[in-house]
């Protein structure tokens, strides 16, 4: 017969009551004899050891745990057990919203979505309120301005994947129509300069065009132009498989959804750590 060795004896007794503890714990509320602990916790199954306690923590805050009738009994205060429930019902609660954000993160990661943004501006150069403005000659580059504006255009690659140059259907540029003549452009400035993507006018006419390029997420292009009249914006816009945007989105925006659980799960930590420390100072101002 082969004699199991008495040094792995107290590991594997801790390993059945870990198993054990995890596998069949309740819960309970009784009264206890002395009527200081009348909250406790029972394991169902455990071998008879009646009436015996085998661990003890004396003290206020005190546990017992002890053999009886096949029963592992574990003996909580009144205040001890509230403030364990409580944090238990915090830890499900915060579990479950992270739960929820790695399934999103997940799916986010795997079906990314490409989007292209943009947004126009006009800003008149002589405002109509300026008395005597009627009388008022502007020219540019010689030629006689009757009604300037400044017009600034932004695009942006605003979704979590790459607009490739493919994406451009049988690579026709995006075109902006403004509907009024384009007498100069002021300035263009793109968020990287390692990115070859621009913007580009021919000089005359009324439309803006970005011809077939790699977008890059993240990726944004400022353009600034003078022209004669309020431009009223037509753009013609052919990605596949891209959600296009009029309006370019905020940080805050954009992360509307994450940052609402982030404050509903600091909420709830919040809440429960106010109701754990409110408790706690109550029971102690009733405890003679």
């Amino acid at each position: 017969m082969k004699l199991r060795s008495s040094r792995t004896l107290p590991l594997r007794v801790l390993g059945r009551l870990v198993r054990r503890f995890l596998g069949w714990l309740q819960f309970d509320c009784r009264e206890s004899a002395g009527g200081t602990f009348d909250r406790r916790r029972t394991l169902a199954g455990w071998p008879d050891r009646a009436g015996v306690p085998w661990l003890s923590f004396p003290g206020e805050h005190a546990f017992w745990v002890s053999h009886n009738q096949a029963r592992l009994q574990l003996w909580f205060p009144v205040e001890v057990a509230d403030q364990l429930a409580l944090l238990g019902i915090i830890a499900t609660v915060v579990l479950g919203l992270g739960a929820i954000a790695a399934t999103i993160y997940v799916f986010r990661k795997q079906s990314p979505r490409r989007e292209f943004s943009y947004d126009l501006r006009a800003t008149p150069l002589v405002s109509g309120a300026v008395r005597g403005s009627d009388r008022l000659t502007l020219a540019y580059d010689g030629s006689p301005v009757t009604n300037p504006y400044l017009v600034t255009l932004q695009l942006a690659s605003s979704g979590r994947a790459d607009i490739t140059s493919s994406s451009f259907d049988g690579d026709k540029p995006i075109l902006f129509e403004l509907n009024v003549p384009i007498l100069a452009e002021i300035e263009q400035t793109p968020s990287t300069s390692t990115v070859s993507a621009q913007l580009q006018y021919n000089g005359e006419g009324s439309v803006i065009q970005l011809p077939p390029s790699l977008l890059p997420k993240g990726f944004g292009i400022r353009a600034s132009y003078v022209c004669d009249g309020e431009p009223t914006l037509e753009p013609k816009i052919e990605l596949a498989d891209i959600t296009i945007r009029d309006g370019i989105r905020s940080f805050g925006e954009k992360n509307k959804l994450w940052l609402n659980a982030a404050v509903f799960a600091i909420g709830v930590a919040a809440a429960g750590l106010g109701a754990l420390l409110a408790e706690s100072i109550i029971f102690k101002g009733l405890t003679p």
